[in-house]
C-alpha cells in the first residue's frame, strides 16, 4: 500500500506479504482475467476503510508470487514479486494494482541480470536510434518512439488496442510504426525481433 507522504518528492510504503494454499481461488485469475478475486475484494475494503480526504495518488499494488515451499522458494518468490512489480501493472481495481509475478518470468531472468554492463550495451544497440530520436528536438520528432514500442509489445497482435494504451489514433500510430521499423531496420511482425526488442526495453527497466 503506498500513501502519499505529503511531503513533495517523498511517499511512504507499507508492505504486507500474505501466504495462500496452493490453486486458491482468491489469487488465482484465469489467464483471461487481468485481476484476481483477491483485488476486487481489497478495493472494496479500501474503499470503505480510506477516509474520503485522502489523496487521490494513495495507491495499493497486489503482487501475486510464484507457488513454492520452503524459505528459497519464498525468496525466489519474493524476488519474482520484486522485478514484476517495476513493470505495469497487469490489471486494475479501483485504487488497487495488481501483478502477476508468474506471467512475468521473463522480466524476473532480465532484471537479475540487467546490472551487467554487457546486457546495458545490448540494449543501448538495439534500442540506441528510438532513444536519439526520443530526444531531439523539433519537426518530426514525437519523443515517444518508445512508448510507442512498449505499447506495441504489450499487445503485437492488436495494434488498435496497442494504438489505445498508446493514446494515440490508429494512423498516428501506425505511422510511429513504421518509423521504428525504419530507424532500427527490423520488421514488427517477426518473433525474433519482437523477443529482442522485449528484452532490451527490460533490460533498460522500460518494459
Amino acid at each position: 500500500m503506498v500513501p502519499d507522504s505529503g511531503v513533495s518528492g517523498e511517499r511512504t510504503t507499507f508492505l504486507a506479504l500474505l501466504s495462500f494454499p496452493p490453486e486458491d481461488p482468491r489469487v488465482a485469475a484465469p489467464l483471461g482475467i487481468s485481476a484476481p478475486p483477491l483485488a476486487a475484494r481489497l478495493a472494496r475494503e479500501l474503499d470503505m476503510l480510506i477516509p474520503s480526504t485522502t489523496p487521490a495518488s494513495w495507491r495499493a499494488h497486489l503482487g501475486l508470487g510464484a507457488t513454492g515451499r520452503g524459505v528459497r522458494s519464498l525468496i525466489t518468490s519474493l524476488e519474482r514479486v520484486r522485478a514484476a512489480g517495476q513493470l505495469r501493472p497487469s490489471g486494475t481495481v479501483g485504487r488497487v494494482t495488481a501483478q502477476h509475478a508468474e506471467r512475468q518470468a521473463l522480466a524476473y531472468l532480465v532484471r537479475g541480470l540487467a546490472a551487467a554492463p554487457e546486457v546495458q550495451e545490448y540494449a543501448l544497440a538495439t534500442l540506441g536510434p528510438l532513444i536519439e530520436h526520443d530526444a531531439a528536438g523539433g519537426t518530426g520528432h514525437s519523443g515517444d518512439l518508445l512508448v510507442v514500442l512498449r505499447a506495441y509489445l504489450d499487445h503485437p497482435t492488436n495494434r488498435s488496442l496497442a494504438a489505445q494504451r498508446a493514446r494515440l489514433s490508429r494512423s498516428v500510430f501506425y505511422q510511429r510504426l513504421a518509423l521504428i521499423e525504419e530507424l532500427l531496420d527490423v520488421d514488427l511482425s517477426d518473433g525474433t525481433t519482437i523477443a529482442t526488442l522485449a528484452v532490451a526495453l527490460l533490460a533498460r527497466g522500460e518494459g
